[in-house]
């Protein structure tokens, strides 16, 4: 196995298995934030980057932390990876079909990406971390159009 791979397994499995235990040990403060504004692109529980949004009510976007399970919202024209605000930078990419309600939200400014759920289209999705990671064909798109994502994702464990 090569150099690369072996470290986007390693990055894989360490947040995969460490999740359940952090989301117990966050419980406790998650009521203290159910109502706040965060208005920042990392976890306000444990600083990972967002690995999913989605859309809910309104056109909300709530960010869902891979890590520890966190969410919380988040501003629907601001790249959630770098800060940048405004329609110039940020790009969408919608899923037709069988895909409708998802969206890869890319950005020019630092080529990063997540995928979104529209909860008002796909009321019945599964929560956040199944949904990305049952949607593999989203992040070859989403390379394919040159954009990288902040987390390791299960493509990365696929062979080249």
């Amino acid at each position: 196995m090569e150099a690369s791979k072996r470290r986007a397994a390693v990055a894989f499995l360490a947040y995969a298995t460490l999740r359940p235990v952090l989301e117990a040990w966050l419980a406790p403060t998650r009521p203290h934030f159910a109502d706040a504004h965060w208005g920042r692109g990392v976890c306000p529980f444990c600083g990972a980057p967002p690995g999913f949004v989605d859309v809910i009510e309104g056109g909300h976007r709530r960010l869902a932390c891979h890590f520890c399970g966190g969410a919380w919202s988040f501003a629907k024209l601001r790249c959630p990876l770098c800060g940048v605000e405004g329609t110039t930078d940020l790009q969408r990419l919608q899923a037709e079909g069988e895909d409708a309600g998802y969206v890869i939200a890319g950005c020019r400014a630092c080529h990063a990406y997540v995928k979104e759920l529209d909860r008002r289209e796909r009321w019945n999705g599964g929560p956040p971390l199944l949904e990305d990671w049952g949607s593999p064909h989203l992040d070859v798109v989403a390379r394919r159009e040159g954009l990288v994502k902040p987390l390791p994702a299960l493509l990365d464990l696929a062979a080249r």
